[in-house]
């Protein structure tokens, strides 16, 4: 007991120190977006809807949740075998408790706790539900498996059977346990940073700092801020959010005309209080200013110098698609899939355009944004 009381204080100490140095804290933004946002939680059947798919057999084969433009279905496939775990860690129970191995059933116990306070936590979830909100499960799968297996190796009791051979033997497994303990978490984390690379680009956190810092340096915090978007949801969205994140969190009163991902009290703001309002405008090209607009910032997420050209490339491309009558393809020129045109049929003289395509591609790589901060007339 006094061992798992250590491991616990020690597991909560980075959530405490993160509490004490930016009060109330990642976990105490998150508590109260889930206590006191003006949205629908999830529900007990979506909580069960993920249970089922995260203890399944699949789970294991593929450790992230099936999931559309990184956001989980509303339907969310079961998988193969649903509930394996959950069968697994029960008669890991049984066995726990029938052998007296007082150790794994504290173990069980610890683990099947942290199973109910994720059903909760998936069940009062409010708003859209990105996969990396959901970042805890594949690791909860691995420990709730190894405690499977750790009381199925005292079953099997190897120390006895081996007898002189046990050290040398538990010496070569815990190597080789630690090697593939490095190894998944070497991959989950290519994963990861794969993943972030193909839907941002490069880390939208710049374009946060460069947009926040700026608001920050002109305005003062007595006055509600309305703050709109003009772009995709995804990639702009994410910017969006962390500009009002980091504001409110600064102690601005920031507010949204519509439904946008923000942490706080209001997930549907009301503007009509609000006597200055900012725009932010995301495009994978250069637009023209909002009439009346001042720019106050601006991030690029393309390297330096690249910008110009590849603005001139984009227009002379467009152009030509949208002459040839192929205008729905206008999108393959943002996301770094220009060149994939050239493998369409149909598009008249397509193959003179092969150079540009191929050096579009190669100057903005994956799907890089021109974010502005405007500050719109009253």
């Amino acid at each position: 007991m006094i061992v798992a009381a250590v491991v616990g204080v020690m597991a909560s100490l980075p959530l405490l120190v993160d509490s004490l140095t930016a009060w109330p804290g990642n976990l105490g933004d998150i508590i109260q977006w889930s206590t006191s946002a003006d949205l629908d939680p999830a529900g007990f059947g979506r909580a069960m809807d993920v249970f089922v798919r995260a203890t399944s057999w699949s789970q294991v084969t593929s450790p992230q949740l099936p999931n559309v433009f990184n956001i989980l279905p509303d339907s969310l496939a079961s998988g193969t075998m649903p509930g394996t775990l959950l069968v697994a860690l029960s008669a890991a129970a049984v066995v726990a408790v029938r052998r007296l191995l007082r150790a794994e059933l504290w173990l069980l116990v610890v683990i099947g706790a942290t199973w109910l306070g994720g059903f909760f936590a998936i069940a009062n979830s409010r708003g859209p539900q990105f996969v990396w909100f959901f970042g805890w499960v594949p690791p909860l799968v691995w420990v709730s498996w190894a405690a499977v297996a750790i009381v199925g190796w005292r079953v099997v009791d190897l120390p006895r059977r081996l007898g002189a051979r046990y050290r040398a033997t538990l010496l070569a497994s815990g190597l080789l346990g630690a090697l593939a303990v490095v190894s998944v978490v070497r991959a989950v984390d290519l994963t990861e940073q794969g993943a972030r690379t193909q839907l941002f680009g490069q880390d939208v956190a710049d374009a946060v700092d460069v947009l926040s810092k700026s608001v920050e340096q002109r305005f003062d915090r007595d006055r509600p801020i309305r703050l709109d978007l003009d772009g995709e949801i995804i990639v702009g969205g994410a910017v969006q959010a962390g500009v009002l994140n980091r504001l409110e969190r600064d102690g601005y009163d920031v507010v949204v005309g519509g439904f946008y991902t923000q942490y706080g009290e209001h997930q549907i703001g009301d503007d009509s209080g609000a006597d200055r309002h900012l725009l932010i405008v995301g495009s994978p090209v250069t637009t023209p200013a909002p009439e009346g607009s001042a720019l106050l910032a601006s991030s690029d997420q393309l390297p330096t110098g690249r910008r110009a050209e590849v603005d001139a490339l984009t227009k002379r491309l467009r152009t030509f698609l949208v002459d040839s009558g192929r205008g729905d393809l206008v999108g393959n020129l943002y996301g770094g899939t220009a060149a994939f045109l050239l493998q369409v049929e149909g598009v008249p003289g397509i193959r003179a355009q092969s150079e540009a395509l191929v050096r579009l591609d190669e100057l903005r790589g994956t799907y890089s944004m021109l974010f502005r901060l405007y500050l719109m007339p009253a």
